[in-house]
């Protein structure tokens, strides 16, 4: 696992959660999070988090080809869609 992506990415979250639910919780963010049952992350806040990503990474996320449902389920799992994609 990167952990320069995993820092990042966890930041975007952070701040993408901060600025729609105020304080971060208090519980540390694993590679097993879910980020839309453990962090409430609705379509709205996936579709900002996916556009962060794409700019952040440069990388662009493809839904006719990709399982974004599956994706952006945990922190894990887009860490490694990152790493597959970036300089691609």
């Amino acid at each position: 696992m990167n952990k320069v992506i995993e820092t990042k990415l966890i930041q975007l979250i952070r701040e993408i959660y901060r600025d729609s639910y105020g304080q971060f919780p208090a519980e540390p963010l694993t590679l097993e999070t879910d980020v839309q049952k453990d962090l409430h992350f609705d379509s709205i806040l996936l579709v900002v988090l996916q556009i962060q990503i794409e700019d952040e990474f440069q990388i662009r996320f493809d839904a006719a080809h990709d399982d974004l449902r599956y994706t952006f389920s945990k922190i894990g799992r887009i860490i490694d869609y990152i790493q597959q994609h970036v300089g691609v």
